[in-house]
């Protein structure tokens, strides 16, 4: 069995490390960062080694993406591209009170937290994160570098692009078309397709003077 590395040291990060080891016994030999990030006094329950220095013993870890959805998911997709192309192996994370149909396909990296249900017939990108109890329903078509907030809803049959967020308690209606950087702000209804990179509110009508793209800023 390869070694575990967390790829992060932000809560987020030490969240997955804590449900690896902790509550499932799968140890995890520690985090890793980009050596120019690693400031030497960091408090953590595991040890904290530069990515480079992991790359000479590649073919025995796989390495687990804890990074979240800051700036629009871009900072993920940056180190999901980059442990890949250094040629490690990508690992999932899937909580064991999660229902998951036979048939769904589910990318690598994928994070799939606690009482999260996907419903059969879903296809699903690499490098997506499903929070606590999300409900994707049947015949959905997901792409890669989303994050799916708490209890938010996806209905069936919607088509979804990369890089979008939704937050907690979002919804979307079935048959819905959502394009790449869609921001879905929490409990927001959305019932219409989108366009990228639009902003939407928790009523569920689009902020003309916002755009996405903004929030890859901050």
């Amino acid at each position: 069995m390869k070694e575990i590395y967390v790829f992060g040291i932000t809560h987020f990060s030490q969240i997955l490390a804590y449900y690896e080891e902790e509550q499932f016994g799968i140890k995890v030999s520690g985090y890793t960062l980009n050596k120019e990030y690693i400031k030497g006094n960091e408090q953590l329950l595991y040890p904290l080694v530069p990515f480079e220095d992991l790359i000479w013993h590649k073919e025995n870890i796989s390495i687990l993406i804890g990074i979240g959805y800051n700036n629009m998911n871009n900072i993920r997709k940056k180190v999901y591209r980059q442990v890949k192309n250094a040629g490690f192996e990508i690992c999932s994370f899937i909580h064991p009170s999660s229902v998951i149909a036979d048939n769904v396909s589910l990318g690598e990296g994928s994070i799939v937290m606690a009482n999260t249900i996907i419903e059969p017939f879903v296809k699903i990108g690499d490098c997506n994160i499903f929070w606590s109890n999300a409900v994707i329903t049947h015949n959905n078509n997901i792409g890669n570098f989303n994050f799916f907030g708490a209890g938010c809803t996806i209905a069936g049959e919607c088509e979804i692009g990369d890089c979008c967020f939704f937050g907690t308690n979002a919804t979307v209606r079935n048959n819905i078309q959502i394009s790449d950087k869609t921001l879905v702000g929490a409990g927001t209804y959305i019932n219409c397709n989108t366009l990228k990179g639009e902003v939407y509110s928790a009523a569920g009508t689009i902020l003309r003077d916002k755009d996405s793209s903004f929030y890859d800023t901050i």
